[in-house]
C-alpha cells in the first residue's frame, strides 16, 4: 500500500498562496482606487478680484484719468470705454457741460485673478459755490470755503480748514471755529482747537464689529 504524505501539504501551501495572493490582489486594488480619487496637486482656482469706484460725480467739461476712478487688486490689463456725454482718448475721460457719463472697464485675467467687468454711471454736475477741491483728492470731493466767512467774531481766530488726499487716505484738519458770529450759551469759552480726522478713500466692510464704547 501507498501512502502519499504530500497532498495535504501540498493543498495547504496552494491555500495558503492562494489566500495571500488574494489580499494582495484586493489591497493593490484597493490603493489604486484611493490614488485616483486623491484631487491634483497644484490647482488652484482663480479669484474674482475687486473693482470700488472711488467716486460717482464727474465735472463738466473736465479731462480726468480713467485710472483714478477705481481701485483694484488686479494687475491685469485694463480696457476703458465710454458711453453718453464724455468720450475717451488714450485712458483720459473728458466730459461735456451736463448728463451722465457711463464708464464700462473691463480687467483680463491674470496671476490668481480671472478677467472682470464692471461698469458705473457718473453723474456731470457743476462745481458748487463757495466750495475748494481738496488737494490730491478726486475733482468730486469738495469742502466749505470759509477763508471768506465772517468767522465767530473780531475777539476770535478765523476759522481755517484744510484737506489733503494721499496713499488711500484723506485728511482733513480744523481749528474748530465757527464761519457764522459766535453767541455765547453757557460758561465755556470758544477756544481755538486742532482737530485731526483721517479717512480711508477705499473703504472696506470690516470681517468684525468694533465698539466706540469708551
Amino acid at each position: 500500500m501507498k501512502r502519499h504524505f504530500f497532498a495535504p501539504t501540498l493543498r495547504r501551501s496552494c491555500g495558503a498562496l492562494g489566500l495571500a495572493s488574494l489580499l494582495a490582489f484586493a489591497t493593490g486594488a484597493s490603493t489604486i482606487s484611493g490614488a485616483s480619487a486623491a484631487p491634483s496637486p497644484g490647482v488652484v482656482s482663480a479669484k474674482s478680484p475687486t473693482i470700488t469706484w472711488k467716486t460717482t460725480v464727474l465735472a463738466p467739461s473736465t479731462k480726468v484719468a480713467a485710472s483714478t476712478l477705481v481701485v483694484t487688486n488686479s494687475k491685469g490689463t485694463k480696457t476703458w470705454s465710454v458711453t453718453g456725454n464724455c468720450t475717451i482718448k488714450k485712458s483720459s475721460i473728458t466730459t461735456k457741460e451736463s448728463g451722465t457719463c457711463k464708464v464700462k472697464l473691463a480687467i483680463a485675467a491674470k496671476g490668481a485673478y480671472k478677467a472682470k467687468t464692471s461698469t458705473k454711471t457718473m453723474q456731470i454736475v457743476s462745481t458748487s459755490a463757495g466750495s475748494l477741491t481738496a488737494s490730491g483728492c478726486p475733482t468730486s470731493v469738495k469742502f466749505p470755503d470759509l477763508s471768506a466767512a465772517a468767522g465767530p467774531g473780531s475777539a476770535y481766530a478765523k476759522p481755517k480748514v484744510s484737506v489733503s488726499c494721499g496713499n488711500d487716505i484723506m485728511t482733513v484738519t480744523s481749528n474748530g471755529m465757527t464761519g457764522y458770529t459766535f453767541v455765547p450759551k453757557t460758561p465755556n469759552a470758544l477756544k481755538e482747537q486742532a482737530y485731526t480726522w483721517k479717512v480711508s478713500t477705499t473703504p472696506k466692510v470690516a470681517s468684525s464689529a468694533t465698539s466706540i464704547k469708551q
